[in-house]
């Protein structure tokens, strides 16, 4: 059987940013460093000429996206052990194409805020942390608090009475949390670490469909937790070490889309590496369990049907040679 509806587009893509950093010493404890990055991409649409019933056949569509991304740093060591720190900066996200004509048809429908294109993201975050080093070196403690806006927030939507997957922007997201992370090396073998981070998001404005307003955003868990241990065990086999590493994962419970109706449970996943490294450096192989216990869940599920399951176990193993 022949189909009613022919859709098809190739996408170019070409990008170029320019960088740079400043630091300055003010004196022997404060450090202050200015960084700023330009970033511009510009996307070119080829539609094929035999598109149909939607859209603009053969069309050539360009768009460009770009911005200028300041950053400010201070820093403040009062001694060899302990630094905080403040920093303010822009991010950037490129924005890019939907499928030729798709607006046309979500409004033949009644469906409002479907675009051809999905506007570029951008960000604006302000951090402040510490970092210092405990007991003689021994342990490492990191902890920060941030806050940061999030205009144009990428969203990735399936549409089913258009049968359609395609990026809108949230207008405004407000994303407020903290992280913190320590690592204790108990002995010369043992080594222990962990890292807590908390994210409380909401939606500040979406024009699309303001009920969503004060909603958590999509994709983002509140909480989050890594905890793991590495232990070193030499073997008298040549100049060498064995070592295993497992690392236990809490991703919190998160929300699929901007109206909250529905949740993925908290996942709880664990990863085994056993290898063996040269004392040098120069070559380790290392046997690798990812989602030792084999959890199902999803990494995507959009409202209208669509969803796609993680994968479960994975073993690999890495050979790895440094001819340096």
């Amino acid at each position: 059987a022949a189909s009613d509806v022919y859709k098809r587009q190739d996408n170019d893509n070409d990008a170029y940013a320019f960088f740079g950093q400043l630091n300055f010493d003010l004196n022997d404890q404060w450090e202050l460093s200015l960084a700023a990055r330009y970033d511009k991409e510009n996307r070119v649409q080829n539609v094929s000429p035999l598109q149909f019933p939607a859209g603009e056949p053969g069309a050539r569509n360009t768009a460009d996206f770009d911005k200028f991304q300041p950053k400010v740093t201070i820093r403040w060591q009062p001694n060899d052990f302990n630094t905080l720190y403040a920093t303010w900066g822009e991010g950037f996200r490129s924005g890019q194409y939907n499928q030729n004509g798709i607006a046309e048809v979500a409004e033949s429908v009644g469906i409002v805020g479907v675009s051809d294109i999905a506007d570029q993201e951008d960000t604006e975050s302000f951090e402040v942390g510490y970092k210092g080093d405990l007991l003689d070196g021994r342990m490492r403690l990191g902890a920060a608090v941030f806050d940061t806006t999030v205009e144009g927030q990428h969203f990735f939507s399936f549409i089913g009475a258009i049968s359609a997957q395609i990026l809108t922007n949230i207008d405004e997201v407000e994303l407020r949390g903290g992280e913190l992370d320590v690592q204790w090396n108990p002995t010369d073998r043992l080594s222990l670490y962990g890292a807590f981070g908390y994210t409380d998001s909401e939606i500040k404005a979406y024009a699309v469909d303001p009920n969503a307003v004060g909603n958590k955003a999509p994709y983002i868990a509140e909480i989050t937790l890594n905890l793991g241990a590495q232990y070193d065990i030499p073997w008298n086999v040549g100049n060498t070490y064995l070592f295993t590493r497992l690392d236990y994962e809490l991703r919190g419970e998160q929300y699929w889309d901007v109206l909250n109706s529905t949740a993925r449970d908290d996942l709880n996943l664990l990863r085994l590496r056993v290898g063996v490294n040269d004392n040098d450096g120069k070559w380790s192989v290392i046997g690798d369990v990812q989602n030792l216990t084999d959890e199902i869940y999803n990494s995507e599920w959009v409202a209208g049907g669509f969803s796609a399951a993680a994968p479960g176990r994975i073993w690999r193993v890495t050979l790895r040679y440094n001819f340096q």
